[in-house]
């Protein structure tokens, strides 16, 4: 087989503007706006985060260059708004010790795969499988235990399917037990032919596809 002439890595913080760029551009469920607005409940989360000492979240960003060109990324990190609402209701609410340490625990073992994407030309090679194994082996080594996202098509989903990812029914959401006991729900605006999916990560710790 002949080698691969392209290979996996970390992207720096210039690198992941332009990985928003090819989201922007592939990603039919992708929107700037909804991405600030994410921006937006990360910093809050963050925030709440620092106040108790709380090393950062989990918060990925693999890709592939070509000639400094990126020509495919991924991206997964806390689903921060789930974190948001929780931390919302923990404001409104009396705070309690327990509700802080399972938000803590929410937020370092529980990853969303927020985005992926392959420009035109470099499909078919591989690519996406390669990103979504390289992205697994980093949350798995830094000590997430399951990843869900939502798969916006037919190609998306079978791709996570052939990973192992369960694909949702029509309208249902992530389970409990896969989102370390928290309640998820369908989103309203999310395409009706789309599924959720999710995977609990099994490799070994050490374990890494990726070169830094």
């Amino acid at each position: 087989m002949a080698s691969v002439p392209w290979s996996v890595r970390r992207l720096s913080t210039r690198e992941q503007q332009l990985a928003v760029d090819l989201f922007e551009q592939e990603v039919s469920i992708f929107t700037r706006e909804q991405y600030e607005s994410d921006l937006v409940e990360q910093r809050k989360v963050s925030r709440w985060m620092t106040s108790r000492g709380i090393s950062a979240p989990l918060d990925t960003w693999m890709g592939v260059l070509e000639n400094d060109r990126l020509v495919a990324a991924a991206h997964a990190g806390p689903h921060y708004g789930q974190a948001r609402d929780v931390l919302q209701r923990q404001e409104a609410d009396a705070p309690t010790a327990w509700g802080s340490l399972w938000l803590q625990s929410y937020l370092a073992q529980v990853a969303n795969l927020d985005d992926i994407a392959v420009a035109p030309d470099y499909r078919r090679r591989g690519i996406a499988s390669a990103l979504v194994r390289a992205v697994c082996a980093d949350l798995r080594d830094r000590g997430a235990h399951t990843v869900a996202g939502f798969a916006s098509g037919a190609a998306s989903m079978g791709l996570f399917k052939r990973l192992g990812f369960t694909i949702g029914q029509p309208r249902e959401s992530v389970p409990e037990e896969f989102a370390n006991g928290l309640r998820t729900f369908w989103y309203p605006g999310a395409p009706v032919d789309g599924r959720y999916f999710w995977k609990r990560l099994a490799y070994p710790a050490g374990a890494s596809f990726i070169r830094t």
